[in-house]
C-alpha cells in the first residue's frame, strides 16, 4: 500500500512484476496520465494518451492485480493509482538476470517515445518554438536538455541530490492546474561518467 514518505504519498515497488509494469512505456505513460485521487476510465486514459483502448485496459487490469492501482465497478469500470509517486525501492538495486527489462531501458524508452510523438505532431512547423508557441507552450523555453560533466565527492553528491529534490518539491507544491499554467513532466538523471568507470577496471585488470 502507499506509505508517507517525507512530503509525499509513494507506492514502494515490491517485486519484479510491479517493476516491469512501472518501467514499461506504455505503463509508465499510463501512471503518469492519472492524477491522484481521481478515478478514470480506460476509455478517457486512451484518449488522453492517444493509445488503443483495449490495450490501455489490458494494461490496467494488470496493474489493478499487480495492486498498484485500485477498481471499481459501476456502469463503467473505472480505476484510480494508489499514489502520486512510485518507488523502485529495493528493486531498483539488483539487475534482473534478464537485462533487457532491466527499468532504465523502458524509462529511457517512455522518454524517447514521447519526444519521438511530440516530433510528430508538430511536424508541419518549420520552428518547433513557433509551433510551441502556437500551441500555447511558451516556446523554445518549454523544451531544455543539459548534459554536464561533475566531479562530486560523496558529500556532494548527496549535496547536490538534496538541493534538485528542493528545487522539485517548490515548484511542486506551488503548482496549480488553471488556464495560465501546462502540464510539464521533468526528468533529471545523474550517472557515473562511463569512459572512467572502464578506466577504473581496466587499471584494477591490469594490478
Amino acid at each position: 500500500m502507499a506509505e508517507e514518505n517525507n512530503d509525499k504519498k509513494t507506492y514502494q515497488i515490491k517485486n519484479q512484476e510491479q517493476a516491469d509494469l512501472l518501467t514499461d512505456p506504455i505503463g509508465l505513460t499510463i501512471l503518469v496520465a492519472m492524477e491522484e485521487n481521481e478515478w478514470v476510465t480506460a476509455e478517457s486514459l486512451a484518449r488522453e494518451i492517444d493509445e488503443d483502448q483495449a490495450m490501455v485496459m489490458d494494461y490496467l487490469l494488470r496493474m489493478t492485480e499487480a495492486d498498484m492501482v485500485e477498481s471499481h465497478q459501476q456502469e463503467k469500470m473505472t480505476f484510480r493509482k494508489r499514489a502520486q509517486y512510485y518507488s523502485l525501492g529495493q528493486v531498483f538495486s539488483s539487475i534482473p538476470e534478464n537485462i533487457d527489462n532491466h527499468w532504465v531501458f523502458g524509462l529511457i524508452q517512455h522518454l524517447s517515445s514521447d519526444f519521438r510523438d511530440l516530433l510528430g505532431l508538430l511536424q508541419n512547423y518549420d520552428n518547433i518554438g513557433e509551433a510551441l508557441e502556437d500551441n500555447e507552450y511558451y516556446g523554445r523555453k518549454a523544451l531544455f536538455l543539459g548534459i554536464q560533466k561533475l566531479y562530486l565527492s560523496e558529500e556532494d553528491l548527496e549535496n547536490f541530490r538534496q538541493e534538485i529534490n528542493d528545487i522539485i518539491k517548490k515548484y511542486r507544491d506551488t503548482s496549480r492546474k488553471s488556464s495560465e499554467t501546462r502540464e510539464f513532466e521533468a526528468a533529471f538523471f545523474v550517472k557515473p561518467y562511463l569512459p572512467s568507470i572502464y578506466k577504473i577496471i581496466s587499471d584494477k585488470r591490469k594490478k
